[in-house]
């Protein structure tokens, strides 16, 4: 295959995913105010609620904000560039994901299949193309699986970068906890590819290392914890935490459609990888294969 459908292959998906991005997005009429004025509150405040404001029948009912860092950034990005700057960063946000994860590892053949999966990834990213915390998660659920493949070739770095972030991510989407199990999984893969007892230690110190700097954050531990128990809290229930199956008696979206052929090619990826060593990018990927088929709104996750 040549250089120019090389190319063509891993800008295609970039192209489209900048484009269907370009949007307003439902979160304008639903989430964008409350998190604009969360981070205002928290900007001149310098305080994350412990309690929700914005709850009329009971104003004192107890909130664990785990998305407060990333109202804070739209807030200040609000502040300086307005609805229309907030679109293009959710624009750059989301291509940017795409590409990093696109990058990560390219094949050697099926350059075919690779721009497939590229397209399909874009359109099901673009059911969730919304002014949400959830963008963290998208590029750095994609910054992590680029970083395991810099480790698998010898760099270093790559693990202290991962510290920071995690603890960013911990504050910003509730989804940090994904990134923790992405990390347990390639220290999984690890633990059969370093020699010496003294090696797979400092692969789980890592590990801990990451967990540990997740409980940095307004709550601590129960941070930490309340991805596990969240769902306790809702009182009605919500469309976008329905299945695919159950989301499609409800309405018909690109996603749907897009689900099944990208489900198709995870499996036979997974399947076809077997032996490359590369255990991590399997479990990771069923993992995320099975959170999708649960909830749609963990589609483009």
């Amino acid at each position: 295959m040549n250089k120019a459908l090389k190319i063509a292959a891993f800008t295609g998906p970039l192209l489209l995913m900048a484009l269907l991005a370009c949007t307003p997005g439902i979160s304008f009429m639903e989430d964008l105010g409350r998190h604009l004025l969360l981070g205002q509150i928290i900007v001149e405040q310098h305080v994350v609620p412990d309690t929700n404001y914005l709850t009329y029948t009971h104003p004192d009912f107890p909130f664990v904000n785990h998305h407060w860092l990333s109202e804070v950034c739209l807030f200040l990005l609000h502040k300086a560039g307005g609805l229309n700057g907030l679109i293009l960063w959710k624009m750059l946000m989301m291509t940017a994901a795409l590409g990093i994860a696109l990058f990560a590892l390219r094949p050697s053949r099926g350059w075919g299949l690779y721009w497939l999966a590229g397209i399909l990834a874009a359109v099901m990213l673009s059911f969730r193309a919304h002014i949400r915390p959830e963008l963290f998660t998208y590029l750095f659920t994609a910054f992590y699986l680029w970083s395991f493949e810099a480790i698998r070739r010898g760099a270093k770095w790559p693990r202290w970068a991962l510290l920071p972030v995690a603890c960013f991510w911990a504050n910003a989407h509730i989804y940090f906890i994904f990134g923790i199990g992405m990390v347990a999984a390639f220290v999984i893969e690890r633990q059969s590819k370093v020699e010496g007892p003294k090696s797979k230690v400092r692969e789980l110190i890592w590990l801990v290392a990451v967990i540990l700097v997740s409980c940095i954050n307004p709550n601590g531990a129960a941070g930490l914890l309340y991805p596990f128990t969240i769902f306790t809290n809702y009182g009605i229930g919500i469309t976008e935490n329905m299945s695919p199956i159950q989301y499609w008696h409800t309405v018909l979206n690109p996603m749907l459609i897009a689900l099944p052929f990208m489900s198709g090619l995870v499996l036979w990826a997974a399947w076809a990888s077997c032996g490359d060593g590369r255990i991590a990018n399997r479990l990771i990927a069923l993992a995320a294969l099975a959170a999708t088929w649960a909830m749609a709104r963990s589609a483009p996750h």
